[in-house]
């Protein structure tokens, strides 16, 4: 659990070497990825207003799809890095980056409703951080949450 921890923090600190935004070549990227990389580096700029937005763009255009995907993809058992899934997996990483903005802010409220939702609508989602470690965002939105006495 703490190694999910430790990457977000790495991009949050903004200590993450520039390589750290590579993308493993087991991860399967879906047409939401290059919303997901501009939020990522956004927010390890601590540049919390674009991180947010371009997530929003990304949950504007592909949440609904995502949602739907949810299902198919928990059918998959523990081949969730399917492409079938990058959609659902990138668009995990937005709620969770938005999330993450709103801890970022104090906004603890909206950082809860954010986790809720991955445990409601993205709750089979799978993400490789970018050294191939797999982690799963209700795992991580369950110890973010603990860890901020929420």
């Amino acid at each position: 659990m703490k190694r999910y921890y430790f990457l977000i923090l790495t991009f949050l600190a903004g200590c993450a070497a520039p390589s750290v935004f590579e993308v493993p070549t087991a991860y399967q990227k879906s047409e939401a990825y290059p919303y997901v990389d501009k939020a990522w580096k956004a927010l390890a700029a601590h540049e919390y207003d674009k991180a947010y937005q371009y997530a929003d763009q990304c949950l504007s255009m592909y949440e609904g799809e995502a949602r739907m995907l949810n299902t198919r993809c928990g059918e998959l058992g523990t081949d969730k890095n399917h492409s079938g899934c990058a959609l659902l997996n990138d668009v995990a990483q937005c709620v969770i980056i938005q999330a993450e903005v709103y801890f970022m802010e104090t906004e603890y409220e909206a950082g809860q409703f954010k986790c809720q939702d991955i445990d409601d609508f993205y709750f089979n989602s799978y993400i490789l951080d970018p050294k191939g470690w797999p982690w799963k965002p209700t795992e991580y939105c369950a110890e973010r949450l603990k860890e901020l006495d929420l």
